[in-house]
């Protein structure tokens, strides 16, 4: 192509030609749900109680689910996590992460693992009735107010503006 005078670097050509072709292991299945939806997207339908999903988004996790075990294994993992934090059903947080590790989709696994590294103050979240949501919310509240002014006044400003709010 540069022979015959093209200016473009590789990456365009690339660029260019990229929707041409599907990899190798990706299935038509997964093609089609990947073009209707994110995996944000994807992710939260999930985790999403089942009574509140339209029926296509419902269909979207079926057909998700269909492509292999590891993808049904790593929504119903997703499910019970997200059930657990809802408080819907108890979780034995020690088998759930050997699941999660063991048959879940890559995602899964390192998100278990995760949790792994800080598994007493995730057991604390799902078992505890206390949170710090409030002071978290003050804290962001705070944070908005001296985004607000930043560079314009002193501390004393910042401290009437919070009271005021107060």
């Amino acid at each position: 192509m540069k022979r015959q005078g093209f200016q473009g670097s590789y990456d365009a050509v690339c660029d260019c030609v990229a929707p041409w072709r599907a990899p190798p292991d990706e299935s038509p299945k997964l093609a089609r749900c990947s073009q209707q939806c994110s995996a944000d997207q994807l992710s939260w339908l999930a985790v999403q109680r089942p009574d509140r999903r339209r029926s296509d988004q419902e269909q979207m996790v079926t057909a998700v689910s269909a492509l292999g075990s590891a993808w049904a294994r790593g929504i119903e993992l997703a499910r019970q996590f997200a059930a657990a934090l809802r408080r819907e059903v108890a979780l034995d947080l020690d088998e759930w992460i050997a699941a999660a590790v063991e048959d879940a989709p890559r995602e899964l696994q390192r998100f278990a693992q995760g949790i792994r590294g800080d598994r007493q103050a995730v057991a604390n979240a799902l078992t505890s009735s206390w949170s710090n949501g409030p002071t978290e919310g003050h804290v962001n509240r705070l944070k908005l107010i001296k985004r607000q002014m930043y560079g314009r006044a002193s501390f004393d400003l910042l401290r009437i503006r919070v009271l005021n709010a107060a």
